[in-house]
């Protein structure tokens, strides 16, 4: 990413631009999935190369990540990583959730949280200490309870799929924001019931 490399991560890709602006020495970038967008006018269509290259294994990466590099006409990136949240669920566990709940495999983030406070401080691999009831939501990183609310609230808030908005009413030209309401409530409600039964406990 040229002079860009090595930049706090707010900065990463102010050195692409000012390449993909001039006279230019580099065949590709780097920069964060939000700035993609601003180099539409200065990069080529990746999807020729692409379809060209079995390799890549395209196919596998999740449609909404393969969309987050592309415009209506093109592919102007390739995504490198991403971070998001996903829930798995022991086998074992689920299986004896049912069994001794009569509950089914959780559904929805309200399940979820029933399911993880049910085996909260349970000994659940056998070395008679009291486990927690979820892995995850340990301090500030791609796991951490912002990213577990983010989560919760756009599946709340984006009831109409992700053209609508999470933090603003984006057809509303004042921008109202989306915090104050039931919705927003309850997805901060079931992040403070997940992180209290979760390894980092402490608010």
């Amino acid at each position: 990413q040229g002079t860009g490399a090595f930049r706090p991560l707010f900065e990463v890709g102010e050195g692409a631009r000012e390449d993909a602006t001039s006279a230019g020495v580099y065949d590709s970038y780097m920069t964060q999935a939000m700035s993609v967008y601003t180099f539409a006018n200065e990069v080529e269509d990746l999807s020729p190369r692409v379809a060209a290259t079995p390799e890549m294994k395209w196919t596998d990466i999740l449609p909404v990540v393969r969309r987050m590099g592309a415009t209506t006409e093109k592919q102007i990136s390739v995504p490198f990583d991403l971070d998001f949240v996903s829930l798995l669920l022991r086998d074992d566990l689920r299986d004896a959730y049912e069994k001794e709940t009569g509950s089914k495999t959780p559904r929805t983030w309200e399940e979820f949280a029933d399911y993880t406070e049910y085996w909260h401080g349970k000994d659940l691999n056998g070395d008679g200490e009291p486990d927690f009831g979820i892995c995850s939501l340990n301090g500030a990183g791609p796991g951490g309870p912002q990213a577990m609310l983010m989560a919760i609230a756009s599946s709340k808030l984006q009831y109409q799929g992700s053209m609508t908005g999470t933090w603003f009413e984006l057809d509303n030209p004042d921008a109202v924001p989306l915090f104050e309401n039931e919705a927003f409530y309850q997805a901060a409600e079931l992040t403070r019931r997940l992180w209290m039964h979760s390894i980092d406990d402490q608010p």
